[in-house]
């Protein structure tokens, strides 16, 4: 089940006291759309859960559990300045990506201690959308007079 779903199931959960587990599943099977009613374990797992589940920090509700991200102000810095550099229309490497994030985690000196793996940046890649795409371009299609200016 996906966060969003999990947090209806509890609500549904609290507006309804006396369903029991089992009416809660396949309630959940229904309003979901589900191929099968979720177990009577997860039902109790996920009630048991609640405060956390409900709790801001536990994903925005698309994804099926909580991303667990090592250094969270990383990101965050590593986002941006992929942002800022790509509105200038600046092609980046996977490898440029991941020596931009060790100068920041030197910057930030977190007292985590990251590889920057391959794996580390699909998974980056991942959460934030990132897709990579060769450009092409034409010789024909530049600017002949800037091109002129330039040699």
């Amino acid at each position: 089940m996906r966060i969003y779903q999990k947090r209806d199931l509890i609500q549904k959960a609290y507006e309804c006291p006396t369903m029991t587990q089992q009416e809660l599943g396949a309630w959940a099977k229904v309003a979901f759309k589900l191929k099968r009613a979720p177990a009577q374990t997860t039902i109790s797992d996920i009630l048991r859960k609640a405060p956390a589940i409900l709790s801001e920090a536990y994903g925005d509700g698309k994804c099926r559990k909580p991303l667990e991200v090592t250094s969270l102000a990383l990101e965050e810095k590593l986002w941006a300045w992929i942002q800022a550099v790509e509105a200038q229309n600046v092609c980046l490497s996977r490898e440029l990506i991941k020596m931009k994030a060790q100068d920041l985690q030197k910057e930030l000196c977190d007292a985590w201690e990251l590889n920057f793996s391959d794996g580390w940046l699909s998974g980056f890649q991942r959460r934030h959308a990132l897709r990579y795409r060769k450009r092409h371009g034409e010789a024909a299609s530049a600017d002949t007079a800037a091109v002129y200016l330039g040699r």
